[in-house]
């Protein structure tokens, strides 16, 4: 069950394009305050640069890890401040940065009940997609040669590894706190998922707030692009299975 304002964040991340922004609208839209100071995709832009601060490989480092600790306690006291003169805050602070996941050990022992939301698209889609800001800056934590391969091939690795990562540490340390949101089936079943997402968060919206709720879920035109390319012959079939696993149908 979702704390008030005093208690832990729930955080929204997943690969820059997979859908977090029309998540964090939802969660936004059921009272969670996500910030202040957000761009066109709901990112929270107060929150502390973490690159800066400690290297994602070596997380155990103890002095970078008290400097993020004091980063992010500002941005909670913060979060809280504002939220607390926010009549839109309802059920507490939270935000909307799609490398939460990069971060989830230094970010579970600073908040330990936060609850982590992870949105997933399906990995053919998302190896298509221009933005590829994720695989440029945190490529080589998945241990990706994009020289060796192709962008476009390189994406759906990193998509692979990256996701296979945030799942793994979410089902294993989160556990309960954790929720894989696949978002095409969001677009699918909007009633399902969102009641997947307000289940998670403790929330029993209203029938004008569900009708809102549902009206936010917009299938973008991009949603199986992939079945236009000949994408049988662009990807080795191991990482088209991987996709499979990781729950699309191909």
């Amino acid at each position: 069950m979702f704390k008030a304002v005093q208690g832990s964040p729930v955080a929204v991340g997943g690969i820059g394009g997979s859908g977090t922004r029309v998540v964090a609208g939802l969660v936004s839209k059921m009272g969670v305050f996500i910030g202040s100071n957000l761009n066109a995709s709901n990112d929270n832009l107060s929150f502390p640069n973490l690159l800066e601060v400690i290297d994602p490989s070596n997380q155990s480092d103890t002095k970078k890890r008290v400097l993020a600790r004091t980063a992010l306690e500002n941005f909670k006291l913060e979060s809280i401040r504002q939220c607390a003169g926010n009549p839109a805050c309802k059920r507490g602070w939270g935000w909307k940065v799609p490398g939460t996941f990069i971060w989830l050990e230094t970010l579970q022992h600073q908040f330990p009940d936060m609850l982590y939301i992870h949105v997933i698209r399906h990995g053919l889609d998302m190896a298509l997609s221009s933005n590829k800001n994720q695989l440029r800056n945190w490529g080589t934590f998945f241990s990706i040669n994009t020289s060796s391969s192709s962008e476009t091939q390189a994406a759906l690795e990193y998509w692979i590894k990256a996701n296979q990562f945030a799942i793994k540490y979410g089902k294993n340390t989160l556990k309960a706190r954790f929720l894989l949101l696949n978002f095409d089936q969001l677009c699918a079943f909007p009633e399902q998922e969102i009641g997947r997402l307000s289940g998670f968060l403790g929330i029993r919206p209203s029938e004008a707030q569900q009708r809102e709720l549902l009206e936010a879920v917009q299938p973008p035109k991009t949603l199986g692009r992939y079945r236009s390319i000949d994408f049988k012959h662009l990807f080795a079939p191991d990482k088209i299975s991987a996709v499979r696993d990781l729950g699309f149908d191909i």
